[in-house]
């Protein structure tokens, strides 16, 4: 698939991005260039769609949450973190 924009130098959070619609949104973010971070509750499907992805090329971590608890999202999705990621990516 043709990608006609670019996402280079940005970072994308994918909910749900370990698996389904989720996990394709993700490979095609980072076909795109965006660096991707799975937020997901199953350590090891995280791992999983990491993995695959970054066997693609993509930079890519996880981060262990529920979105439906919304307070710890937030907290998950806002610095300190970013720095944790910004030294991965």
């Amino acid at each position: 698939m043709a990608v006609n924009f670019d996402l280079t130098g940005k970072v994308a959070i994918v909910t749900g991005g370990n698996g389904g619609i989720g996990y394709g949104m993700a490979r095609g973010l980072a076909q795109a260039g965006a660096s991707i971070v799975i937020a997901a509750r199953r350590p090891e499907k995280n791992a999983q769609a990491v993995a695959a992805l970054q066997a693609t090329g993509a930079k890519a971590m996880s981060v262990v949450t529920d979105v439906q608890d919304e307070p710890r999202f937030r907290r998950r999705c806002t610095p300190p973190w970013r720095r944790s990621a910004a030294s991965i990516f």
